[in-house]
Parts: structure tokens; C-alpha cells; sequence
């Protein structure tokens, strides 16, 4: 077994994270507050993206927007590589005026449009990945302008419609876009079997198939995202119960504080950049 190549970078609101291994990968589903660009450097893996998955090849790039929930399945009997970048979009305003750039994060339902294959970009992208693990007088720059040229091909393959739509199958996207536009509403597997018409061993193994957990915790993913998300936009406590569908206070600053570990108030004071373990 060869020694693993690892690079991690934090700075507030991005990171890259930069792993190859031949060793066991343990990758469990997972969304972000912010973009992320997931790239596979080798080896055999897919994607799995709110019920649809996309089968990987080397140099091939993935787009996740916040709150998509993501699965990377590896093939564990070779080589197995990965990069990718996590970060905020407003890190760029007085970079870029060009709002059109996010475009292909932002504008299409979750789960479709999310890989770019290696032949329909225009360069490797796996070359930007290595350019934002040398050393400089500027890491935080250079890593910021990389995330720039990544953006800038992968928005001209999105012009071109030159993107994956991936393989989706129906019954698993028909529950989870159920689920994510009743967010604010009771969700119980009762309550989704008689809105889809489907039996509750049905929906479980639907959505366990899709999304590698239980539809309890893929709900409770999906609320906690967009708790998050509406506390940094400064909602009040209120309205991000209803939101978020919690019958009052109590219970959701008792869910936030466990699926977090910390509570509600606490999310204002942390530093900008998300702590992530092994994307």
C-alpha cells in the first residue's frame, strides 16, 4: 500500500481538500451551506446527487449547490483519488461582477445538471486542483483565482449544454422533491405514503437507496440546511421554526443543537468557513 497524498486548506469561506489512497474510503451522505466542486483525480467511483446518480470518470467534475445532498460510492480495489473546493460565492463580488458565473450551481432543480465530463471541458481540470496545492507568498489568492477558471469552464460547457444529466430514477426524485417542498409541513412516513401512494417499506427503500440513509435523517438533513441557512440570513427564530416545520422553539433548538453540536445562536459566532471531515 502506497502512502496516502493528502492537502488540506481552511480559510474563511473556502477550503480545498486534495486525497489519494489505496486504502478503504468511508464516504457518508453529506450537503454544504455553500458550492462545492467535487472532482474525481483516479480510480472508479459515482455520484450519487438527491436520488440520481452519475458514474465517474477520471477528470470528471461535479457541481453541488447548498443543501444538496451528495454520496460519493468508491470502488475500493484501486487507486482511489479526490479534489475539491467548498466556498461561498460572495467571496468573489470585487472579483467578478459577472453573477452569470454561479449560474450552473444555482440554476436547475437539485440533483440534475450536476456533472461536466472531462472531453466537455476545455482543459483538465484537474490541473487547477494541483495549482492550488503550491506554496505562495498569497495561498488564499491563488486558490481563489482557481476557483475562477474552474468557474469559467465549466459556465462554458453549461452554455453549451454540455452536462450530465445523470441517471435518475423516478420514484426515488418524486419522493425527495415531495420532501423538499414540505419542509415547512409534517413529514412522516405516513404522510408521504398517502401523498405518493406508495408503501412506507417502499419509501424507505427507496429513499435508502437514493440517498444512503433513512428518510428520517435525509429529512433532518434537508431541515437542518435550511435552518442554517435562514439563521445567517438573519430570520427570526419564529419564522425559521415554521420554515422549517418544528412545532415551536423548544424542539428545534433541541434538533439544531444535536445535528450541529451547537446551538442556534452559536452558528453567528463561528468562523465562515465550514469544517469539514474527509468530503
Amino acid at each position: 500500500m502506497s502512502d496516502p497524498v493528502i492537502f488540506d486548506y481552511k480559510s474563511p469561506g473556502v477550503q480545498v481538500f486534495y486525497y489519494i489512497t489505496d486504502g478503504p474510503v468511508k464516504l457518508v451522505p453529506h450537503s454544504h451551506r455553500r458550492i462545492e466542486l467535487w472532482c474525481l483525480l483516479q480510480g472508479r467511483a459515482s455520484m450519487m446527487v438527491e436520488g440520481t446518480e452519475y458514474p465517474l470518470s477520471p477528470g470528471d467534475l461535479a457541481i453541488l449547490r447548498p443543501g444538496e445532498v451528495h454520496t460519493p460510492v468508491v470502488d475500493d480495489s484501486v487507486p482511489f483519488g479526490r479534489a475539491g473546493v467548498v466556498f461561498d460565492p460572495a467571496l468573489f463580488d470585487t472579483l467578478c461582477e459577472n453573477d452569470s458565473l454561479w449560474e450552473p450551481a444555482y440554476n436547475r432543480e437539485p440533483g440534475t445538471r450536476n456533472l461536466y465530463r472531462a472531453q466537455d471541458l476545455d482543459r483538465d481540470i484537474r490541473y487547477y486542483y494541483n495549482q492550488m496545492r503550491k506554496p505562495g507568498k498569497d495561498p488564499r489568492l491563488n486558490v481563489m483565482l482557481n476557483i475562477l477558471l474552474i468557474m469559467r469552464h465549466i459556465q462554458s460547457a453549461y452554455a453549451r449544454k454540455e452536462f450530465s444529466e445523470g441517471i435518475a430514477g423516478e420514484p426515488a426524485q418524486k419522493i425527495l422533491q415531495y420532501i423538499g417542498s414540505h419542509l415547512n409541513e409534517e413529514l412522516s412516513l405516513q404522510s408521504i405514503c398517502q401523498a405518493l401512494f406508495i408503501s412506507s417499506a417502499q419509501l424507505e427503500r427507496t429513499v435508502k437507496k437514493a440517498t444512503g440513509v433513512s428518510v428520517g435523517k435525509y429529512i433532518a438533513a434537508k431541515r437542518m440546511s435550511l435552518a442554517r441557512d435562514l439563521i445567517l440570513n438573519g430570520q427570526r427564530p419564529t419564522q425559521i421554526c415554521a420554515a422549517c416545520g418544528y412545532p415551536n422553539y423548544a424542539s428545534f433548538f433541541r434538533a439544531y443543537t444535536k445535528y450541529f453540536g451547537h446551538t442556534p445562536k452559536q452558528e453567528l459566532s463561528l468562523t465562515q468557513w465550514e469544517a469539514l471531515e474527509a468530503p
